[in-house]
């Protein structure tokens, strides 16, 4: 198929300019390009172009203008005045004139030629008026009617004309349960006629950061669904006309509660023409809150049972179903089993209502506040101690009192018993050291003489 001829040719350009051909494709121009006819030379903001018209002419098109060059524009012969005249015809005139004012029919003044001779005027038969051409007086920029400069030309309302080649690249957000795999969406806005390098950075984020044993190793893929393999360098090489990747990442499964951990997948390129600087959120749930299914790492709690001997200390075992990596708050509260068949110890009584805790096997023990405590960050292990009441030097045989220790957390509550014996039997000591020394076993049961 011909081309259509040369027009003009740029001379010089500063800034970004496009040339846009009748079926709408842009292309970037350079010094020497060549404009053919039909062709609208578009200049971008703070761009201008000079080009060079085949007689010599320079034609400058200024920032956010557009010009079609045609074969009038080229031109090297312009009209003039007497391309607009009327040809001469006196006698011509005068037939219109009586026709009109006698009512006649303008008809009747055409010569057919196929009567005879063509027509005296010479002009295919007719002595009519012939308008050879219409010319108007313009200035020196007249090729630049119809580009109505109160608007601006080819740009998207509010965004800067960008280069047909430009790529942006937009990164999605995951947000899984533990033991979930985060995938995350990199979409291109448009397809690239040629391949993409992509290099993919993991960065610890927020106020509860991932660590390095939290994910496991990525694996990408282009919008094909073709497993891409890193490069010696790192980066990732996408094929020609994908639409974009998408970045899959396992999270790795513990025991640990870590509450929710945040990081960002950064994504940057050395290919020409894309943009990048977006990223995207990735979140890993272990409160039960992510799925499904969710993972829910917050500790459980258990209270053992315990007997002890009246007038000592009753230790209860508190254990956490796995350790957290932040405080734990667990509820502590006294009171008395439902069985109907135990005889109750009396609170404030047979036993204190004070309780005192140890985070560290005994070495120092602290009073209980406001019926709960904090546990420290990868404890799972405490101990709970409270008082028991000796009847001396009046002594009751009251025969075994149980009360219980309630121990909770937010996702469940355990019960201990604690059995007060003073028939003289003797107990295991307690599994840490108590607050006061422990005493001889009592025995309150009466003696006959």
């Amino acid at each position: 198929m011909a081309q259509a001829a040369v027009i003009a040719k740029v001379s010089s350009i500063n800034g970004e300019a496009f040339a846009r051909d009748q079926s709408g494709n842009l292309r970037r121009l350079k010094v020497g390009d060549a404009v053919r006819e039909g062709e609208t030379v578009v200049a971008g903001n703070g761009a201008e172009v000079v080009l060079k018209l085949a007689d010599g002419r320079d034609m400058v098109v200024g920032q956010r203008e557009s010009v079609t060059l045609d074969a009038e524009v080229a031109a090297q012969v312009k009209p003039d005045a007497t391309d607009s005249a009327v040809s001469s015809n006196e006698k011509g005139f005068q037939k219109i004139a009586s026709a009109l004012t006698d009512g006649g029919n303008l008809d009747d003044l055409l010569e057919d030629p196929a009567a005879g001779g063509a027509g005296p005027g010479g002009n295919e038969g007719h002595t009519f008026v012939e308008f050879l051409r219409v010319v108007e007086s313009v200035d020196p920029l007249a090729y630049q009617f119809g580009t109505d400069r109160g608007r601006p030309l080819d740009t998207i309302q509010g965004a800067p004309l960008t280069r047909p080649e430009d790529i942006q690249i937009t990164v999605g957000d995951a947000d899984v349960a533990e033991g979930q795999d985060l995938v995350f969406d990199v979409t291109f806005s448009t397809t690239s006629a040629n391949p993409v390098e992509l290099n993919f950075t993991v960065t610890p984020s927020g106020a509860n950061p991932i660590e390095a044993n939290d994910i496991g190793t990525m694996v990408v893929r282009d919008s094909f669904g073709n497993v891409l393999t890193a490069n010696a360098n790192g980066s990732y090489t996408v094929p020609a006309n994908a639409t974009g990747v998408t970045v899959t990442i396992p999270s790795i499964q513990d025991n640990v509660y870590e509450g929710r951990e945040t990081f960002t997948l950064g994504v940057t390129s050395p290919t020409t023409g894309v943009t990048t600087g977006d990223t995207g959120q990735g979140t890993i749930r272990d409160d039960g809150t992510g799925g499904p299914p969710p993972d829910d790492d917050r500790p459980t709690v258990t209270v053992n049972d315990v007997t002890v001997a009246e007038g000592q200390e009753a230790v209860f075992t508190v254990t956490l179903s796995n350790p957290s990596e932040a405080s734990t708050t667990v509820t502590l509260n006294l009171g008395n089993t439902v069985d109907p068949t135990d005889q109750d110890a009396t609170l404030g009584t047979d036993l204190s209502t004070d309780l005192k805790v140890t985070f560290d096997n005994g070495v120092t023990w602290s009073p209980v506040v406001g019926g709960q405590v904090e546990v420290p960050a990868g404890v799972t292990t405490f101990y709970v101690a409270v008082a028991t009441t000796a009847d001396e030097p009046n002594p009751v045989y009251e025969g075994p009192e149980k009360f219980t220790l309630t121990a909770g957390t937010v996702r469940g509550t355990d019960v201990g018993v604690g059995t007060i014996v003073d028939d003289g039997t003797s107990v295991p000591p307690p599994v840490t050291p108590p607050t006061t020394p422990p005493t001889p076993p009592v025995d309150d049961r009466p003696t006959v003489t």
